[in-house]
């Protein structure tokens, strides 16, 4: 959510203060006034390097992280379920100019690591990590359109989710096989679940 944190707030109005993260989970969550505090308390500021990167970690759980995992549960009882996690915190952003907080593994930046793009607001390369993480991304894309199922030499193999409930999580310089169990920790699945219904 770094990424919507950026565009509706950041761009707009200027860096999250403290005094404004209240009303901003209220408004970025469509929640009433009186549940803040409790969200508020799962996502405390002094756990956070700004504002900015509080919300986008408390809205990124809320709305999706932890639907996907439920969502995925759902799906592999019925057909072949495969999950990943976009994980580098240092990809580049290609289509926003800088804010006071680091985009991070915001929404779409995978995609420069499957495709060649323009480079849009003057964002780095791939650094040699990144490019490893690319290649091996490539290798798992490639073999899901010509087998339905992927894998890759030379990387971790990408579970069935129902088999092991394996994530792959895709950070620099190579993925790592993750368990739901983690992911879910790590997103505060426990806590999201009953309020999402999950």
């Amino acid at each position: 959510m770094c990424l919507s944190v950026a565009l509706q707030i950041e761009l707009v109005s200027g860096p999250l203060t403290a005094e404004q993260y209240p009303d901003a989970v209220a408004s970025f969550l469509g929640v009433p006034p009186v549940v803040v505090p409790l969200l508020i308390a799962r996502y405390p500021l002094a756990n956070y390097a700004s504002p900015s990167l509080a919300l986008s970690a408390l809205a990124t759980d809320a709305a999706f992280a932890c639907n996907t995992i439920a969502a995925a549960r759902t799906l592999s009882s019925w057909v072949r379920t495969y999950l990943y996690e976009f994980n580098d915190a240092n990809a580049p952003q290609l289509f926003l100019p800088p804010v006071s907080f680091p985009y991070g593994a915001a929404h779409a930046s995978e995609i420069q690591y499957l495709f060649v793009l323009p480079n849009q607001v003057g964002a780095p390369p791939l650094d040699a990590d990144q490019q490893r993480l690319s290649e091996a991304m490539v290798r798992y894309w490639t073999r899901v359109a010509r087998t339905g199922k992927p894998g890759a030499a030379r990387a971790p193999r990408w579970l069935r989710f129902d088999a092991g409930d394996g994530i792959l999580s895709l950070g620099a310089p190579s993925p790592v096989v993750e368990s739901a169990a983690e992911f879910a920790l790590d997103h505060q699945c426990a806590f999201w679940g009953p309020l999402l219904g999950n």
